[in-house]
């Protein structure tokens, strides 16, 4: 009974319903009936009141749970496509990585062929030109020496008179003192 009274001080129904059901249970040991009814009457009130209670926490803790389940689902879903997205990004940058190394190597490459070219150039330029110095030379070496040939032939022509004449005066300045 003290619990009883306890208990709806505090304003406890749980504990209320508690010390129904063992009174009733006391009281029907008792075999006093006509008061173990009264109580079990009150005792089916506060049931169905503590029931309701225990059913609506229940009801709330069973949403609670299905709403974080819910949740987690979600939670792992959406880490799932976050795993997912950042592997595609990281191929992507890989993929972007390459292809900007690739473009730069192939930048390296051009313009080292560009500059091969231009240095070919250059040198073939150069040799053109070398080439036509060669060319004018040859063309002046040659008139140098057709001119030469001339000169020889007219100096050999002018010469072979004079040079006959005086050879053959030694010899017959020769043949004079021999004799």
């Amino acid at each position: 009974m003290q619990n009883l009274e306890l208990a709806r001080q505090i304003g406890l129904k749980r504990r209320i319903y508690d010390a129904y059901l063992n009174l009733v249970d006391i009281l029907t040991a008792q075999k006093q009936y006509a008061k173990a009814l009264q109580f079990k009457t009150e005792w089916m009130t506060y049931k169905d009141s503590v029931m309701l209670k225990e059913n609506a926490a229940l009801r709330t803790q069973l949403e609670v749970m299905y709403e974080t389940e819910k949740k987690e689902s979600e939670n792992k879903l959406l880490k799932e496509q976050h795993a997912r997205t950042e592997a595609e990004l990281e191929q992507r940058t890989i993929i972007i990585v390459s292809i900007a190394v690739l473009l730069l190597f192939s930048a390296v490459g051009l313009f080292a062929l560009y500059r091969s070219n231009v240095n070919k150039n250059r040198i073939n330029s150069t040799l053109q030109k070398q080439k036509e110095i060669i060319h004018q030379q040859n063309v002046q070496f040659e008139q140098l020496n057709s001119i030469k040939d001339k000169l020889f032939s007219i100096i050999t022509h002018d010469l072979r008179g004079p040079i006959s004449s005086l050879k053959l005066f030694i010899s017959y300045l020769r043949d004079e003192e021999l004799d």
